[in-house]
């Protein structure tokens, strides 16, 4: 009772039970799961001495109902001579069903034939194939009579041979696979394995014998950061030399296409600068409204350029920044045509383009697909595009010609730089070998299956120890990284404030110009004022405020017009707290966008830096004195640096009768910045370490606020 209160257990118990399916008669295992739930509700209620919920007579109907009509009626009769029946008697009542209908309820065991499964259709699943060891050739006999299969002798078994027992594992395998021998019971038979039992060498779960456990304790294996993919059949055991109970697994994010299946526009050209050409592919994309050249083919041609840092943006809101950026131009033409050279314009360069490699065996093609016969086009192998032209380029990938096929069958188009042979092709022979073809970026690893119980066990633990023991802190983001480094390195303490800057996204930011739909929506704010003249005045007694505060200030004329690398008109609107009336809160509207760019857009959110709110509430209740206690306009304590207030700028006229609006600046950090929490909170712990020595409670009281909020207990 100190911790919390039981009836959000016993409701959440509830609610679990009424989102379960009903059971059917013709599911035994759903009556299972049905009385499992019902009496694990029971016993809590019992364990939380709340026994006015087993008399809960519309639940225990409502149960009742869901019972298929048979049970339903066993369950009359069962109560007939029960004065007063309660959810105990029908949990007791239920789970002596389940238990029966458990003994009776042993399902075989799923059989598929082979046949079957090789004429399944492609269903999306992924194989993460690895290169066995070299595998040598057992010397075992192939005839099978009566005697032993592997010695021809009375062994009674395979796994009584000695000659089988004396080979390694690989040889073992190789044999298990020749004689067409059960991997389980290491015998011979056509029917399903009735040995169902794991195989138990250092904790294998894997269900082979345990001759058949390969160790990788003494044969460690390597794994590649791009492993080229080996062909293994579907649900086969692993070959020889591999792990099969300690197999190195991987996290692993792919990106998988079937093998040879859709064709991308890849050509070969030629890159010239001066005296100096290149070979490689391009990608002509016209999804892409940039030409993007990657950083080292730009230095081996010599290009030079000016500095322009690139924001890339996808889809999901997918950012991609590219500081570093440049410029250039560069001459492109067809292999084919080398003479005719066309001029690249406005080609950005990045680090790297990371396309997906792709292969065209043409001469192959043109046997395949008719229309496709006589075209100049070259055969490639695993090419990777290098530069990626854009619609900007549009005069170069825009199709002069083409021939098309049937449905699913590829097209061929005639750019500037040759002919290009894009689309699906849905005649390539799919077999075992070629099937997909997968791109892996290996994460983490374990080495074996304890580790991962370990971790499994670790994160169940996790919610015991919620708000007592501290939890692990997770790796921070490379956008969470550099808003951090530069908290450390913008702030300031100057003349009794702490200072801070921006977290701009990338350097160099350009803004647009704002000023016309931050007039807009002041528009709106005065004939709103003119409607509430209570909410103008109260606006004006806030504005005023600030200025006495030197929150914000008017800027003259002269210095409003001073040309900036960077300006931000912000549109403002007031919020009422219904828990607080009369109080008003401006707020400085940071999401509004001008041309589908908005202020939070140019700014990082920041490192998540709050207190955990389970544990501010535990120590709230820790013991007997609870104190509270908030700072006040926390984010209004921290000032902005100059050069940044000037992106926060907003308009206001002083006096109802003024001509033109005044530019005023926000000269602390505003409420509405995406930033503004995570720089505050920063502020806030920095200055309290500075008391660490004198002050310590007083130090760990003020960094365990949530946000401004201070709640704790003595």
């Amino acid at each position: 009772m100190l911790y919390g209160r039981p009836e959000y257990i016993i409701n959440t118990l509830i609610q679990k039970v009424r989102s379960l399916p009903a059971p059917k008669e013709d599911k035994l295992e759903s009556l299972v799961d049905f009385s499992i739930a019902v009496r694990n509700l029971v016993a809590t209620v019992k364990a939380c001495k709340l026994d006015d919920h087993l008399y809960n007579v519309s639940l225990r109907q409502e149960l009742v109902e869901r019972l298929p009509f048979m049970i339903k009626l066993t369950w009359g009769v069962h109560i007939q001579n029960i004065e007063r029946v309660t959810l105990d008697d029908f949990s007791d009542w239920l789970y002596s069903l389940a238990q029966a209908a458990s003994a009776v309820n042993v399902k075989p065991h799923p059989t598929i034939s082979e046949p079957k499964r090789k004429g399944r259709k492609e269903d999306g699943f992924l194989y993460a194939h690895r290169e066995p060891f070299p595998t040598p050739e057992p010397q075992v006999l192939t005839s099978k009579n009566d005697g032993c299969v592997i010695c021809q002798q009375n062994c009674g078994a395979v796994e009584k041979c000695s000659v089988f027992t004396q080979m390694n594992v690989s040889s073992r395998w190789a044999a298990q696979r020749n004689l067409s021998l059960c991997r389980r019971c290491l015998k011979i038979h056509g029917a399903y394995c009735r040995r169902n039992v794991c195989c138990g060498v250092n904790g294998c779960t894997r269900k082979h014998h345990p001759l058949l456990h390969n160790d990788t304790s003494s044969k460690p294996q390597l794994v590649a950061p791009n492993p080229e993919p080996q062909p293994v059949a579907p649900n086969s055991e692993p070959q020889p030399g591999t792990s099969s109970s300690h197999v190195v697994e991987m996290n692993l994010n792919t990106h998988r296409s079937t093998y040879q299946q859709i064709l991308f526009r890849y050509v070969p050209v030629v890159l010239y600068n001066n005296d100096i050409e290149i070979h490689t592919h391009a990608f002509l994309d016209d999804g892409s409204s940039l030409t993007l050249l990657e950083e080292d083919l730009a230095e081996e041609l010599q290009l030079e350029g000016i500095s322009s840092p690139l924001c890339l943006h996808w889809t999901a809101d997918t950012y991609r920044y590219e500081d570093a950026s440049r410029l250039v131009s560069v001459q492109i033409s067809s292999v084919l045509n080398p003479a005719n050279k066309i001029r690249l314009s406005e080609v950005h360069t990045v680090k790297q383009l990371k396309l997906p490699p792709q292969s065209l065996d043409f001469n192959e093609m043109t046997k395949q697909y008719h229309h496709l016969q006589g075209l100049p086009i070259n055969s490639y192998h695993n090419a990777r595009p290098r530069i990626l032209i854009g619609i900007n380029n549009v005069r170069v990938t825009h199709s002069l010609d083409s021939r098309e096929g049937k449905i699913d069958q590829p097209v061929a188009a005639k750019t500037r730089l040759g002919w290009v042979l894009f689309g699906r092709n849905s005649g390539s022979p799919q077999t075992a070998n070629d099937m997909f073809q997968s791109n892996f970026h290996v994460g983490t690893q374990s080495e074996n299956n304890d580790c991962d119980l370990h971790n499994v066990v670790k994160y169940f633990f996790t919610f015991e120890s919620l708000g007592i023991a501290k939890s692990e802190q997770l790796p921070m983001s490379k956008e969470e990284e550099r808003a951090f480094e530069m908290m450390r390195s913008q702030i300031t303490f100057r003349d009794g404030r702490y200072e801070m800057g921006l977290l701009w996204k990338y350097e160099d930011v350009r803004t647009p110009d704002t000023k016309y739909t931050a007039m807009k929506r002041f528009h709106c704010l005065e004939r709103r004022m003119r409607r509430d003249p209570l909410l103008a005045e109260a606006l004006r007694t806030m504005i005023k405020d600030y200025v006495k505060k030197r929150y914000a200030r008017k800027l003259t004329e002269a210095a409003a017009n001073i040309p900036r690398k960077r300006k931000w008109y912000l549109p403002m609107f007031p919020v009422f707290n219904p828990n607080k009336p009369g109080k008003l809160r401006i707020v400085w509207d940071a999401a509004a966008a001008t041309n589908g760019i908005s202020h939070n857009s140019l700014l990082l959110k920041g490192p998540d830096q709050l207190t955990e709110l389970p544990a501010v509430l535990y120590k709230f209740r820790e013991h007997l004195v609870a104190i509270g206690g908030d700072i006040r306009e926390m984010f209004h304590q921290v000032l902005i640096k100059e050069d940044d207030q000037h992106c926060q700028r907003f308009l206001w006229r002083e006096h109802e009768h003024q001509e033109n609006p005044d530019v005023y600046v926000l000269c602390v950090m505003s409420f509405g910045a995406t930033c503004s929490p995570s720089c505050a909170i920063f502020v806030k712990n920095e200055n309290a370490d500075r008391f660490r020595t004198h002050y310590p409670a007083a130090v760990d009281a003020i960094k365990g606020h949530y946000v401004d909020d201070m709640l704790l207990s003595v």
